[in-house]
């Protein structure tokens, strides 16, 4: 034969002989060829919100038949680990947490002849917004200003609004134009004395709110 790939597998061949008298063939002859796995299917990328899972799938094609053990890596591909007991050709994550964003997932092929792995499969995880850093409370004196920062991570990204209460916190207003990570008071008075601050993160899965920032206000004897 010609150097033989994996489209021979299961080719037949005989011989024919002829002479003047007429010709008979031989019985056939099967060719089997063996070969590292092919992926057939590759996996496909997932977005979901916590705390769905997301499934996997990808196949090959191999001969003799391969094995399949699905791998995770969490740090962008660059290295891989094993997932213990991921050894069929669909794989189920556990229930998401927001950690899980940008895990990548793939599936393993492996047989006497060869390994073959698919591509990366990214998982998104889409999550209500999480503070990651609290307002501080203030304390200045009339007129001077006081600002307040506040973050979150979220998957998709968040909008800010930042909310006032004048009476301790049992109200909560927008304030008008607030709508950036950091908000700057307007000079201050006296009335402004032990107002609460706070940002509202939000984005299509949730809203979360940080801790109230106090603001103390000192001024001259009224």
């Amino acid at each position: 034969t010609p150097s033989t790939t994996p489209s021979m597998d299961q080719y037949q061949y005989r011989a024919v002989f002829t002479n003047s008298q007429g010709s008979t063939n031989t019985n056939a002859a099967i060719l089997t060829v063996q070969y590292a796995p092919i992926i057939s299917s590759q996996p496909m990328a997932h977005t979901v919100s916590v705390p769905s899972t997301a499934t996997f799938t990808a196949s090959a094609t191999a001969n003799p038949s391969a094995s399949v053990q699905w791998q995770l890596s969490i740090d962008g591909g660059s290295t891989w680990n094993n997932i213990m007991g991921a050894t069929s050709t669909s794989y189920t994550t556990p229930s998401t947490t927001p950690s899980m964003d940008q895990y990548q997932y793939r599936a393993m092929f492996t047989n006497i002849v060869g390994s073959t792995n698919t591509n990366a499969a990214i998982l998104t995880v889409q999550y209500a917004p999480i503070i990651s850093s609290q307002p501080m409370a203030h304390t200045v004196s009339v007129p001077s200003t006081a600002t307040f920062t506040a973050s979150a991570t979220a998957d998709p990204s968040a909008s800010v609004q930042w909310q006032l209460s004048i009476d301790g916190g049992s109200t909560w207003n927008n304030i008008m134009g607030a709508t950036s990570t950091s908000y700057t008071t307007p000079s201050t008075t006296s009335s402004m004395d032990q107002y609460q601050y706070r940002a509202l993160f939000t984005n299509g899965v949730g809203s979360t709110n940080t801790n109230a920032a106090i603001l103390t206000v000192q001024y001259a004897p009224i």
